[in-house]
């Protein structure tokens, strides 16, 4: 009686493991190159995104609050100057915008941080320069805000709503 092999055996052999641990290494090498780099550009853009909120954050603050602006007359604009400007609201309360070396402030709070530069053009309907409060009928708003490198600047325009 001889054996005979029916029974083969099942497996992997030597060349077919080390191929498929090569092939596993070099798809572990690209996918970690591609989280390196999605990490790096992100570092690398952060303080652009945080600099372009910090401004329009404050920025957009600062159009709803010259809007509420009650009349254009030395009474509700008693300070408006190219860095900062003092108003009353229609409501009667008061509000004021200066920078306070890199901090702007509402008042007395801290609106936002990183503000390099803040200036307030005070314009007639007819776009000139305004020289007192009864002639300004706009005022226009640039600021920038720097982060490490970043820089991001934005101008706004804005016409108060009580104003005849």
């Amino acid at each position: 009686m001889g054996m005979s092999i029916n029974n083969p055996q099942r497996g992997f052999t030597l060349v077919e493991m080390i191929m498929a641990i090569v092939i596993l290494l070099v798809l572990g090498s690209v996918a970690s190159y591609v989280i390196v780099e999605a990490t790096g550009v992100y570092a690398r853009t952060a303080p652009a995104m945080e600099a372009t909120h910090a401004a329009q954050s404050a920025l957009e603050r600062i159009r709803r609050e010259i809007r509420e602006i009650r009349t254009a007359t030395a009474t509700d604009i008693p300070t408006f100057t190219a860095t900062s400007v003092s108003f009353t609201k229609n409501d009667g309360t008061s509000a004021s915008f200066s920078l306070s070396g890199t901090d702007l402030l509402l008042g007395t709070d801290k609106l936002a941080e990183g503000v390099t530069s803040l200036t307030f053009t005070y314009l007639k309907a007819d776009g000139t320069a305004a020289s007192t409060a009864d002639e300004i009928n706009l005022i226009e708003a640039d600021l920038t805000a720097t982060r490490g490198i970043e820089v991001y600047r934005e101008i706004a325009v804005i016409f108060p709503r009580y104003f005849g």
